[in-house]
């Protein structure tokens, strides 16, 4: 790492003018180029004490399952970037206003589908694609599910709606009951329990009946309201284990909850900007 002493002898604009014989407009350019190499070195030092620190023996993600979650999370950001800078294209030309460029710039359905996408891929990795997974993002109001707000695959919709999933012994609700994760290893089994106050889902459509899941409430931190719960399905009974509650509580809260709960906030700001309602 440059230490930044060694920086501010080097950037001082005596030194400067005398190594760019162009003037002070090439050193306006250089600077920013400069900063921008010294700020890649500290993300890079970051990333890898971050792999580092959460690779460890004792850790519950190994190095590959790192790299992947980096791998999703970059691809969802990369999608943003390529927005921004055709955006900054346009609204230089066009000339747009504040409010057209905070409405084309932000496109929080689309993030938080992206999201939801790179969730199902990290899941298919760490269980080596021998597995369908299938991931579902159920919008909350008041407790209630209201509808898919997102899914991946993108073209196998859930087939089990909110109203059957309104149902007290649902993951879903029993998720959002225990304000925490819910971990069905085998569909199949808690069906069979003879007590439905005993079972931790219920019966869905179509084939969604075999198989393992798991369910968790994301929470906005401004009312401390359930606004989402996510719910990831995969078709080989064991596949999700209580023994592996923490893995998964780490993999979607840390990296990819606070992404889902920011993109909410802005969706909510670009509602209230496009119809003047209050944000809540």
């Amino acid at each position: 790492m440059i230490p930044v002493t060694f920086l501010g002898i080097v950037l001082t604009k005596k030194q400067l003018l005398k190594n760019f014989p162009y003037g002070e407009k090439l050193i306006a350019y250089q600077i920013p180029l400069i900063l921008v190499f010294v700020a890649s070195l500290v993300i890079s030092k970051l990333v890898y004490a971050f792999i580092k620190e959460y690779s460890k023996p004792n850790s519950c993600v190994n190095n590959e399952e790192i790299l992947a979650i980096v791998s999703a999370i970059d691809g969802v950001v990369d999608s943003k970037n390529h927005r921004f800078l055709d955006a900054t294209k346009q609204s230089i030309k066009e000339k747009w206003d504040a409010k057209r460029t905070f409405n084309e710039i932000t496109k929080p359905e689309q993030q938080i589908a992206l999201l939801v996408y790179a969730i199902q891929g990290v899941f298919e990795f760490i269980y080596n694609k021998e597995v369908e997974i299938k991931v579902g993002l159920m919008e909350v109001r008041e407790s209630k599910p209201q509808e898919w707000f997102a899914f991946a695959p993108k073209d196998l919709p859930p087939k089990t709606g909110p109203q059957d999933l309104s149902a007290k012994s649902s993951s879903i609700m029993r998720a959002l009951e225990s304000g925490g994760l819910v971990v069905v290893e085998s569909i199949k089994k808690e069906l069979q329990k003879k007590s439905k106050k005993d079972r931790m889902c219920v019966k869905g459509r179509g084939d969604d009946n075999d198989g393992s899941l798991i369910a968790m409430p994301i929470y906005c931190p401004n009312t401390r309201q359930a606004i989402y719960v996510l719910s990831i399905k995969a078709n080989r009974e064991g596949t999700f284990s209580i023994e592996e509650a923490e893995r998964y509580k780490w993999i979607l809260q840390v990296m990819f909850f606070k992404r889902i709960v920011l993109e909410h906030h802005l969706l909510l700001m670009k509602k209230g900007s496009e119809n003047g309602q209050e944000i809540k």
